[in-house]
């Protein structure tokens, strides 16, 4: 009994002890916001992220052996990137929708336009795999090779070559990799006669190097990523030999589950998927990470998910949608928040112009589903549309100042695809129609293209393509 009491004791004077640096710690941090107790909540956040700045540089000061290299390379892992979140709500929005009698409900009594859609069922189909050359499609269907020819919707036989990766057009060919049997394949095809004309081999660094993931061509060099943790693969075109492989474990330092965001100007933006996420963006040139951003629990960071939506590049900014209701732009070449903000609900980027972002927000107004137009500096809206809210997964194209979205849900009660014709500059719903044949969805999501005067839409199990309205 008397040891027990002992334990009482000892364990009530490390929970004070505890406390008492807590508390010291709380009144050194309000000592230091006194002054700064005026303002907007956005304000005083930028006031912390101006304080912690301070603090970063104030402790470089006492580092006075470091290089100032080094120094600077510690205040950026530092920097605080709350600045730029956006107080704001998808409750906001709509309020600010409501108020400003923005809202156009028009759609959800609208009568469909019964366009001519040519539905083809496809079983295991990747919409990452589409790519386009003049009047043909090519894609994959059950890892094998086919084209789709826009004038008249007719298949070609299968082509005699497997493909686990976009094909790009290069020097009038169609060229891809395919990742089999611990080597990975450069294959030179004509579009024209649909018939590989030449292949490289070259062995896999590792056997998980396969399939691949994503390809992408930049200048004369076509670049492969393979799956969730791999290498990353660059062959020069002219010379058709492999160039260089790139060890993303080397480079980050880890192990780690990595997924691609995109690629532009020969950046390849990735992200970590876990609980402790990350963004890198890896400069395909020097094989050298040109920027890291940690997320955090504090801000508006998320984890990246297993299966992200592709980010969208505009100028010198990258718009990206994490764990689908955090909103970032961010500055591509630096990693540094432009502009965030957390909507608290399932949201869908579907379009950014220099202006305004084009976003669709699920199931948070009952039976009611809103596309949105909100100015992309601000987050005000400009106008919403209301549409039928037991859709679940968007896509979108715009195409002569029309934003085109389809609606699926694929769910076993499906009724299809809805299709809408909206003005982008205000709101305003031109037409609408139901695609009966595309009801299903993949991890990649539903694939939208306007190509030729054509609308080409793709879900997990089939493709359709209908004249442009």
């Amino acid at each position: 009994m008397r040891n027990k009491y002992i334990m009482v004791i000892v364990t009530l004077f490390v929970c004070s002890f505890i406390l008492m640096a807590c508390s010291d710690d709380s009144i050194e941090r309000t000592n230091g916001e006194e002054n700064n107790t005026e303002g907007t909540e956005n304000d005083d956040q930028q006031n912390n992220f101006e304080l912690n700045n301070e603090d970063t540089e104030n402790h470089g000061s006492q580092d006075e052996g470091k290089s100032d290299e080094e120094q600077q390379e510690k205040e950026t892992e530092n920097q605080d990137n709350n600045g730029n979140v956006k107080d704001i709500s998808v409750d906001s929005v709509y309020e600010e929708i409501m108020d400003g009698d923005l809202l156009n409900e028009d759609a959800m009594e609208m009568e469909n336009s019964n366009l001519d859609w040519d539905t083809t069922d496809l079983m295991n189909f990747s919409n990452k795999t589409i790519s386009f050359v003049e009047n043909k499609a090519f894609f994959t269907y059950y890892m094998n090779t086919y084209a789709l020819r826009t004038v008249d919707n007719s298949y070609s036989e299968k082509i005699d070559v497997e493909s686990d990766a976009q094909m790009v057009s290069y020097d009038n060919n169609l060229v891809f990799l395919q990742a089999k049997d611990e080597a990975i394949h450069l294959h030179f095809m004509d579009p024209e006669t649909e018939k590989v004309v030449d292949t490289v081999t070259e062995d896999l660094v590792k056997a998980t190097d396969s399939p691949l993931s994503n390809t992408f061509l930049y200048e004369d060099k076509l670049v492969g990523v393979t799956g969730i943790v791999g290498n990353i693969y660059i062959f020069d075109l002219p010379t058709k030999s492999l160039e260089n492989v790139l060890n993303m474990e080397d480079i980050i330092g880890e192990k780690r589950d990595i997924r691609t965001l995109g690629f532009d100007e020969g950046i390849l933006y990735m992200g970590n998927s876990g609980i402790f996420s990350s963004l890198y963006a890896l400069d395909i040139d020097s094989g050298e990470l040109s920027w890291e951003l940690e997320l955090g629990e504090n801000n508006i960071y998320r984890q990246v998910e297993v299966s992200p939506r592709e980010a969208i590049f505009i100028e010198d900014s990258m718009y990206v949608l994490l764990e689908n209701s955090a909103y970032m732009e961010l500055d591509k070449n630096t990693g540094e928040l432009i502009n965030a903000a957390d909507f608290g609900t399932t949201t869908h980027l579907l379009h950014v112009t220099e202006e305004n972002i084009f976003m669709a927000h699920e199931n948070w107004n009952e039976e009611k589903e809103y596309i949105v137009s909100l100015n992309k500096e601000t987050l005000e809206p400009n106008w919403a549309v209301a549409v039928d809210g037991e859709k679940y997964h968007y896509s979108a194209a715009i195409h002569d100042n029309y934003l085109y979205t389809a609606v699926l849900n694929p769910f076993m009660e499906s009724d299809g695809t809805d299709w809408y014709k909206i003005n982008i500059d205000t709101g305003e719903v031109l037409a609408k129609d139901k695609i009966a044949g595309l009801k299903n969805q993949n991890a990649e999501g539903l694939f939208f293209e306007i190509i030729n005067g054509k609308m080409l839409l793709a879900d997990g199990d089939s493709i359709t393509i209908a004249p442009l309205e």
